[in-house]
């Protein structure tokens, strides 16, 4: 038993040992001595330096890759940014009612002061004429002939203006003249996001004649064709009338301001209160009047009377669409009257004259000192400033009150 016993302990000793000098590792059978990294043989050591080096140069090249890619992509991307397709919707006549042309719509290009983009359809980039006299070049509208909507893709704002003029505008092409429907302020795209399978912008530009939305690449082209013609179809359309009744509510309550104001001003130097009942401000009756007595509206036959009347406040916002569909003229010139009877009212002075028919707003210069005196004690510079007069005779004043007793 002891020997036994013996001869154990040994074998249990050689199995130990090379825990006690090192890690051990088994390669075709034979056990091997293993060393600690920092007491491996010199041979090792310079082959694991190579290894590590190749690991290196292998991290610093996919690096290097990934970065031109992104700096690829990002040139990309900027590219789209700086381009926006621009949607347009006209109006089936022009302003005073005629026809745009032979045609059923208008020829429509985009231009500003460096070039004329010609539409190409939803899919593909809209081509660019360079140059002042790009429209002498252009002899048809591309996809845009005949049309009252038209969508010009990829378009570079940049390329179309010049470092003091900004503006671009649509234009009607025509081998005689062109017509020119206005110039409007574009810096970059409106705010416009995909929604469903379409685009909607937020704003957009809304003119008499035309609306347009500046919509950034990146978005119209995740819209797609599909998208895109639904925008012409109907989303540009539908947003139009939207931001007009919101127009119009804006200027019903300015409205109301400057009758107040005005009927103030007018009647300052009368016994009485010279202030609007607030039951008067909101009767449409009263408001209507008010512009037959500043003579913004013709009183003879007073044919537009129930329109102006809804205009100012009879109709709700809810149902002014439909009006403003009917009878867009009528909308467009009662916001311009409404315009006028704000400046009316907010005349610096209101001036009496008697045999005085009309309503006359006239500017007057007038001279204020800067406070500054010469050698000889007189004021030496003198600032000439501007201020409005609002020249009224008598009928106006008396209407204007007939009008207010009949309102209290």
């Amino acid at each position: 038993m002891m020997r036994h016993s013996s001869t154990l302990f040994t074998v249990f000793a050689i199995l130990l040992l090379p825990i006690a000098v090192g890690s051990f590792s088994l390669s075709s059978g034979a056990v091997e001595l293993g060393y600690p990294p920092h007491e491996k043989p010199d041979e090792m050591k310079a082959e694991k330096k190579v290894t590590e080096q190749q690991t290196v140069e292998q991290i610093l090249a996919e690096q290097n890759t990934v970065e031109i890619k992104t700096v690829e992509t990002m040139r990309e991307e900027a590219k789209t940014i700086a381009k926006v397709s621009v949607a347009a919707v006209i109006t089936p006549t022009q302003a005073d009612g005629s026809a745009w042309d032979i045609g059923a719509g208008a020829d429509l290009v985009l231009c500003g002061a460096a070039g004329c983009y010609v539409s190409n359809g939803l899919e593909q980039d809209a081509t660019f004429y360079a140059g002042s006299g790009a429209l002498r070049l252009i002899k048809k509208a591309g996809a845009c002939r005949d049309v009252v909507k038209c969508m010009f893709r990829g378009v570079e704002l940049g390329k179309l203006q010049t470092e003091t003029e900004k503006a671009v505008q649509l234009v009607d092409v025509d081998y005689v003249s062109h017509s020119y429907f206005g110039e409007v302020y574009a810096d970059g795209p409106d705010q416009c996001q995909n929604v469903d399978v379409t685009v909607m912008c937020e704003k957009g530009v809304h003119r008499q004649t035309f609306s347009l939305w500046f919509i950034a690449e990146d978005v119209a082209q995740k819209a797609g064709k599909a998208g895109l013609d639904y925008v012409l179809f109907k989303g540009l359309d539908q947003q139009r009338v939207e931001a007009l009744t919101q127009n119009l509510g804006d200027s019903r309550k300015r409205l109301r301001a400057a009758v107040s104001e005005f009927y103030r001003k007018l009647l300052a130097d009368d016994e009485g209160s010279k202030t609007v009942p607030a039951s008067c401000l909101n009767q449409p009756a009263f408001l209507a009047e008010t512009f037959y007595v500043m003579g913004l509206a013709d009183a003879n036959g007073r044919r537009a009377e129930l329109l102006l009347k809804d205009l100012v406040g009879q109709l709700p916002l809810s149902r002014v669409a439909g009006l403003i569909r009917r009878t867009p003229a009528f909308y467009w010139a009662f916001m311009d009257i409404t315009k006028q009877f704000e400046a009316f009212a907010g005349a610096d002075e209101f001036i009496f004259k008697d045999d005085e028919k009309e309503l006359q707003l006239k500017p007057v210069k007038i001279a204020v000192s800067d406070g500054e005196k010469d050698l000889t004690g007189t004021a030496s510079e003198k600032l000439n400033l501007e201020k409005h007069q609002l020249i009224y005779g008598w009928q106006v004043k008396a209407r204007a009150k007939a009008a207010l007793e009949g309102c209290r």
